[in-house]
């Protein structure tokens, strides 16, 4: 690509990446009720998802998504239903009596590792055919057949995308996690941020339903 399409290619990522979606608002969610370990984890985890997605897209896999809507819906389906069993999680967890306060820390402990924190972020990308259908559209616009291999300028122009897509989060999650560090040392307000962001959650899912 020349240097004004590389420009308008940056551009185009920054304004589409900037733009709320429901992998941004899932890392914003984690970040305000667990902090920025959490928030840091789920954007490596919904960027390792969409470059999963890439990857497809660029075999042309993503293809049977858009000519499919049976597959589609399946697909959205289980992503909308796995959204809302983690809001719900989330929301149950915070109704614990006191007497089962140290199981609730010991379960808490569990749920917020890292290894958790990562897979759910990648099935929340993967589980949601809109990203596959993004690149489909997206990327081919800007490959030159005539300068080599579809699939790897596919990959590379996917990497770009993931990677301005990672900086950003990156950025969401500084700037979330500062603004709401105040309100999770309060166990109260901090019981508050896990319902509501329970309730984001089950929200995403039910607008991926529509």
């Amino acid at each position: 690509m020349s240097a004004e399409q590389w420009w308008f290619f940056i551009t185009a990522c920054t304004i589409l990446n900037i733009a709320p979606g429901p992998d941004t608002m899932y890392i914003m969610s984690k970040t305000i009720a667990q902090g920025r370990r959490a928030g840091l984890l789920s954007s490596i985890g919904v960027c390792s998802g969409a470059m999963i997605h890439a990857s497809l897209a660029g075999l042309g896999l993503s293809a049977v998504l858009a000519t499919s809507p049976d597959i589609f819906n399946a697909i959205k389906w289980v992503g909308a239903l796995y959204l809302i069993y983690l809001g719900y999680v989330t929301i149950a967890a915070t109704f614990t009596s006191p007497d089962n306060a140290k199981a609730e820390k010991s379960e808490t402990t569990k749920q917020h590792s890292a290894w958790r924190i990562y897979y759910q972020a990648i099935l929340v990308d993967l589980l949601n055919p809109k990203t596959a259908l993004f690149f489909l559209a997206f990327i081919p616009q800007f490959i030159d057949n005539e300068a080599g291999s579809y699939f790897w300028q596919f990959i590379f122009l996917g990497l770009v995308v993931i990677t301005n897509a990672l900086i950003i989060e990156c950025g969401l999650v500084f700037l979330g996690e500062r603004l709401t560090k105040f309100m999770r040392n309060n166990a109260a307000l901090a019981h508050w941020l896990e319902r509501s962001v329970g309730l984001v959650l089950v929200g995403i899912g039910f607008n991926l339903f529509w």
